[in-house]
């Protein structure tokens, strides 16, 4: 879309309220205003809701071109699957390598098929809705220019009040009508947008193919978060971040990047080598951390993602949500860290650390938990460190109270910055606070950074279902269709928001609080 529909919407009601506070007496000076005010109007709303009905009808024609090719592949793969059944066809270990990814592959390529059909569908939908939205906002835009110039030369300032008043009468109800015209538009698009998002989440591919690891790698550990935009080793953006360091190493690093990989074993090991890649770990880093995990089974590789782990990750006391929301984010995209917090093993050290017991005071235990005792003691270093006079960078981050929890300016600053930062790297942050009016677009902006691979904290505060008042952090961390995957330090779970809870300001009861008011995202 070339235009945001809910600045346009804001913009034009900004305009109406300036619009209905003209005052009326001069009359002639007043004229000017109102011809002004319309001429913001027409100015606001001169791109018409975005797509043209037109455009959609050969995307729509594409998808089904696009699922009738899959049908096609998916019925050829499915015959080939039928052949290589019967072991005697092909024996030995290659034969049932090959037998295992072709029925794979088989059953992921199935899924092609219903998504396309979805998207056609609702681009079907979005066709009628938007022509709808056009014509209303056609109408009144013409209707609205009939008032860019008014005559009075015959009239005395009683009749020309009375006529002024009758046009801004006029101008705020067709100012309302190219209102409806773009909510129209936009209900469209989101109802549109958010289908399109659960048939492309119902896809069990790869997003992208990844240096290093074979299409076939991909395909067969799709479902294992190798090619889930959400999760696993190849979340979001990290195989792009991986190509482009090793593009940018030397020669020699280069290769000796590529000798790890190649000494892998199995799929989801080469994904979890190439995560610590994008990561931006030292060379030495990155040799023990795949010598670890090529000596991981599949269990354990799976369990590398923080997700796989629900209710170890607990934030210790009432100050130290901000803190495992931030230690949870540095987990997601630091996987040698991770697996530190994990195992146990530190790969930038070599050294094995042993149970360090249970954090004192620690309100959220998990029995037998050696991860969770590493996590609550982190959090509070973590804690130490955001609220302290100096940043993980040593620049200046101004003191805060522990007691009061984690500030959003220095939840930025230790999402972004050098080694130990908890964002993805590269990124630099900023505090964007949420606007009662502009909960719609600050969702949006959560669904494109999470389904970028970031982590987003996200504050929220007003009463909690307890009774009492003030904040919590929660980190976004995907995405599930529309819905925004939140990860709840005071569990360790992970939840679901949907676009209505949080533009309602009524999120999930076990997230505790219901109104978000700031968020921490990549510029």
């Amino acid at each position: 879309m070339s235009f945001d529909v809910d600045r346009i919407v804001d913009d034009l009601r900004e305009a109406l309220a300036l619009l209905s506070r003209i005052d009326l007496w001069p009359p002639w000076d007043a004229a000017q205003q109102v011809v002004d005010a319309v001429a913001s109007l027409l100015r606001i709303a001169a791109l018409a809701p975005d797509p043209a009905p037109e455009d959609i009808a050969p995307v729509r024609a594409a998808w089904r071109r696009i699922g009738e090719r899959w049908q096609t592949a998916s019925d050829d793969i499915g015959r080939a699957s039928g052949r290589l059944a019967a072991p005697t066809v092909w024996e030995g270990a290659a034969g049932t390598a090959c037998r295992a990814s072709t029925d794979a592959l088989a059953g992921r390529a199935d899924t092609l098929v219903p998504a396309c059909t979805t998207i056609e569908q609702a681009l079907v939908e979005l066709e009628p809705a938007m022509r709808a939205a056009r014509a209303r906002h056609d109408a009144a835009y013409e209707r609205l220019g009939r008032h860019l110039t008014i005559q009075w030369t015959d009239l005395d300032p009683g009749a020309l009040v009375d006529k002024l008043r009758a046009i801004i009468e006029d101008a705020a109800a067709v100012g309302a009508e190219l209102v409806g015209a773009y909510e129209d538009a936009g209900q469209a698009l989101h109802a549109c947008a958010a289908t399109l998002d659960e048939a492309f989440d119902d896809v069990d591919l790869p997003v992208r193919l990844a240096p290093g690891v074979s299409a076939v790698d991909q395909t067969n550990a799709s479902g294992h978060g190798l090619g889930d935009n959400d999760s696993g080793p190849l979340r979001g953006s990290t195989a792009q971040r991986a190509a482009d360091r090793l593009a940018a190493m030397s020669p020699a690093d280069r290769a000796a990047v590529q000798a790890l990989l190649d000494a892998a074993d199995n799929d989801l090991a080469k994904a979890w080598i190439l995560a610590a890649v994008a990561s931006g770990a030292d060379l030495a880093t990155l040799r023990n951390y795949a010598a670890r995990v090529s000596s991981m089974s599949r269990d354990e590789l799976t369990r590398l993602d923080p997700a796989a782990n629900p209710g170890i990750f607990r934030q210790p006391d009432a100050t130290t949500c901000g803190s495992a929301s931030l230690l949870y984010a540095r987990m997601l995209n630091d996987p040698a860290f991770a697996m530190m917090i994990l195992t146990g093993y530190d790969p930038r050290t070599g050294q094995q650390l042993g149970d360090p017991g249970p954090f004192p005071g620690d309100r959220n235990p998990v029995a037998g938990s050696p991860a969770h005792n590493r996590f609550a003691w982190a959090a509070q270093a973590m804690h130490d460190q955001t609220n302290g006079l100096t940043d993980h960078d040593g620049d200046f981050n101004g003191w805060w109270p522990e007691q009061a929890g984690t500030s959003p300016g220095s939840a930025a600053r230790q999402m972004g910055g050098g080694p130990g930062a908890s964002g993805v790297p590269g990124s630099d942050y900023d505090v964007n606070y949420i606007a009662p009016s502009n909960l719609g677009s600050s969702y949006d902006q959560l669904v494109s950074q999470a389904n970028a691979g970031q982590a987003v904290p996200l504050y929220i505060g007003g009463v909690s279902t307890q009774g009492s008042s003030g904040f919590h952090v929660i980190l976004v961390t995907g995405t599930q269709g529309d819905n925004l995957l939140v990860y709840e330090p005071e569990s360790g779970q992970t939840y679901t928001v949907t676009r209505a809870q949080f533009t309602g300001e009524q999120l999930p009861q076990e997230l505790g609080w219901q109104t978000p008011f700031a968020m921490v995202t990549s510029r």
